[in-house]
């Protein structure tokens, strides 16, 4: 079994403390695709994601409205029906406390879209810390590129 380079990605919390830090992630699946949250400063997180379903009108003005948060001035999310393209957005002044375990509604001009589950945490003290050859131990399940050997 090989060792993943830099694959020590032990967070704070994992050493029994319940401190959150840089590179803790939050995220919900909603509308096809994927809403993940990152710590990326210690009042920095990033928010990225991208839906495959529920959209309509490529002339929309798409809106993510997480917990308390306001929504962001300005989100280069584009619908290309029946979903959008990738977005990345930048909050200030936040942790990752701020989008654990919180609703996100989706508008499309001005008509709520969906109301997601809540926010959950990555578990990194779960992750495995090595990996096989083509697999990739963040991937879920089955999610192993074509002609990249199964690791059981």
């Amino acid at each position: 079994m090989l060792q993943v380079k830099g694959a020590d990605r032990r967070r704070p919390h994992d050493e029994g403390s319940a401190a959150r830090g840089i590179g803790d992630v939050t995220y919900t699946d909603m509308l096809g695709g994927r809403v993940t949250f990152t710590q990326t400063e210690e009042k920095a997180v990033r928010m990225t994601g991208q839906f495959n379903e529920g959209f309509e009108d490529p002339d929309a003005r798409v809106l993510i409205c997480v917990g308390d948060q306001p929504p962001p001035d300005y989100l280069d999310a584009t619908i290309n029906p029946p979903g959008t393209s990738a977005f990345e957005y930048d909050y200030e002044d936040v942790t990752i406390s701020d989008f654990t375990d919180v609703p996100i509604r989706i508008i499309a001009d001005n008509e709520v879209i969906t109301v997601g589950g809540p926010t959950v945490p990555v578990d990194w003290s779960q992750e495995p810390r090595t990996a096989e050859c083509g697999h990739r131990p963040w991937a879920p399940e089955g999610d192993v590129p074509s002609g990249s050997p199964s690791v059981p």
